[in-house]
């Protein structure tokens, strides 16, 4: 009976041990661990340290918010205090890994600061991941980092919305994450590799990757590609390269026609620029080739353009090639045959024929007028006109006071300067099209 008690006492003990023990475990991990930080569940906006006004919060917190039904997702801006000389990084993570992340279908993003260090932590959950890439992080940082040195935290938490939200869109309208290169300068890449490897373009109608657009100015023209677009049964791409990596601009052009997804029934046709050399390119599919020749479609179709591409006018450039591409389609729509301009020359070869004529008419006819008028008969020689029984000259002399001379250059024509836009050519049997400098 005592062996027995023995033994449970030592068996209580050793459960006490062990709990103290787990206990003795737990507790240093609990002090370690973050303070709990109220309403991060409900809250897009969490400022510890009062860096922000109210109204900054307020208008900041309603801005994530927007991001957040948009995009299904968990989007947090937040400060911490009294985390001097401590790393932001595994509070980050505690915070992206629990509560942040509970209410984000398509992940969560977290912007943590500590002003007091003047430090920051970006961070993202796996899901995340698959829409804002490594590459997309490092184009974040770059656009709130500015405002964030120079201590104006409500311009940075904004630009890191903004930045958000531009990124988001960018994967749900492309299907694959934000790259700074671009999806033409990718395509470029794909083109120096000799493969076929570049992602499908999409329905994009509008890319402007060296940043020669406005906001106003891309919706106003994707706006109108658009309708021309569903008018006419095809489809239009204009952009601008930001990398060619060395490849001509003729063979990104015609990679791009191939990458259209869903290229349009009646035809597709991409205008793109390379800023940086200064080269234009329009590239047309078979079907497009048809309604807008090579020969002389592609000419007309640049002199629309060009001279406001040589003033930097892009907006307009782009516009005037859109409207022009209207234009020629609905010529074909209504005349069943690709328009053809006339050629200057035949219209003044034209024009001085019919002047001609009109000459040979006006002269024959006033000859014959003349002739009905004359009452006089023709004299052969000049004296015969004159009378002298009225004059009587005994005397001539011609004295010379003053001689001049003047000379003046023969008039030589000067050649055209304007001369063809199109100088280069990529177009093979599966594309047409042609470009140039400006």
């Amino acid at each position: 009976m005592m062996n027995e008690m023995k033994h449970g006492r030592s068996a209580l003990l050793a459960l006490l041990l062990l709990c103290l023990s787990l206990l003795a475990l737990t507790l240093p991990q609990k002090a370690m661990a973050a303070p709990e930080v109220p309403g991060l569940r409900e809250s897009c906006v969490i400022d510890e340290i009062h860096i922000l006004t109210n109204a900054e919060m307020m208008r900041l917190d309603a801005k994530l918010k927007k991001i957040e039904d948009a995009h299904h997702i968990r989007i947090l801006a937040a400060t911490v205090k009294d985390w001097k000389d401590k790393p932001l990084e595994p509070l980050a993570r505690q915070m992206i890994a629990s509560d942040l992340a509970a209410g984000g279908e398509n992940g969560a993003i977290l912007l943590l600061l500590a002003p007091e260090n003047r430090n920051y932590y970006l961070i993202t959950d796996g899901k995340m991941r698959t829409r804002i890439s490594d590459e997309g992080l490092e184009h974040l940082t770059e656009k709130f980092l500015p405002a964030l040195k120079e201590i104006r935290y409500a311009d940075a938490c904004n630009a890191y919305a903004a930045t958000v939200d531009e990124i988001l869109t960018y994967y749900e309208r492309e299907q694959r994450p934000f790259t700074r290169a671009g999806v033409l300068s990718a395509v470029a890449a794909a083109v120096a590799r000799g493969g076929a490897d570049a992602a499908p373009i999409g329905a994009v109608r509008v890319m402007d990757e060296a940043d020669l657009l406005t906001d106003a100015e891309e919706q106003a023209l994707d706006a109108s590609i658009a309708a021309f677009e569903k008018a006419h049964g095809v489809r239009i791409l204009v952009g601008n390269v930001k990398d060619t990596h060395g490849q001509v601009l003729g063979k990104i052009a015609n990679a791009a026609v191939d990458r259209i997804m869903d290229g349009g029934a009646n035809g597709t046709i991409v205008f793109l620029l390379a800023p940086k050399d200064r080269d234009f390119y329009v590239s047309t599919d078979n079907k497009m080739r048809q309604r807008i020749t090579d020969e002389y479609g592609i000419e007309y179709l640049a002199d629309s353009f060009v001279p406001d591409l040589k003033d930097n006018e892009y907006g307009k450039a782009y516009t005037a090639f859109a409207a022009t591409v209207d234009e020629m389609l609905t010529y074909y729509e209504k005349e069943g045959k690709p328009y053809i301009p006339l050629d200057p020359w035949a219209i003044v070869g034209i024009l001085g024929t019919a002047l001609l004529l009109a000459a040979l008419v006006h002269g024959s006819i006033s000859s014959y007028l003349e002739e009905g008028m004359d009452t006089t008969e023709h004299a052969s020689e000049a004296d015969d006109y004159l009378s002298y029984t009225s004059v009587r000259i005994t005397h001539s002399k011609d004295t010379h006071i003053r001689t001049s001379e003047s000379r003046r250059a023969k008039y030589e024509p000067k050649p055209s300067s304007s001369g063809s836009h199109i100088t280069s050519s990529s177009s093979d049997s599966d594309h047409g099209g042609g470009g140039g400098k400006y």
